[in-house]
């Protein structure tokens, strides 16, 4: 337990710490936004490399989920200077596909389940 209890304050004082190093490398006079991206995607990958079937196949219908969001806002921040009422409808067309997306994903990991 005492051992338990250390790997958390450990993990905890891990994830602030590089929080808050990743943040001032983003604000920082030499930021280098490669490296920071190039950073969290590794603790990303090994966070979820230690995930169990079930919580993987969720977190990967979440980072699917996010990443199409990310995109869209994107495509809405370009899109609106030209043609606001089209980055509107754009928007909206990809919400719907980003939850008709995250549905199915989940879908597929229902119909994997009860396959088991």
């Amino acid at each position: 337990m005492k051992d338990l209890a250390k790997s958390m304050f450990r993990f905890s004082w891990a994830m602030g710490t590089m929080g808050v190093d990743q943040a001032t490398q983003l604000i920082g006079r030499h930021r280098d936004l490669r490296k920071t991206g190039e950073t969290l995607d590794a603790v990303s990958d090994a966070a979820s490399a230690r995930l169990s079937k079930d919580w993987k196949h969720v977190y990967e219908a979440g980072e699917h989920f996010q990443s199409g969001m990310i995109d869209t806002m994107s495509r809405m921040a370009k899109d609106s200077w030209s043609n606001p009422g089209q980055a509107m409808n754009n928007a909206w067309e990809d919400l719907d596909r980003s939850f008709s997306d995250l549905r199915s994903d989940l879908g597929q990991k229902k119909q994997s389940d009860e396959e088991s």
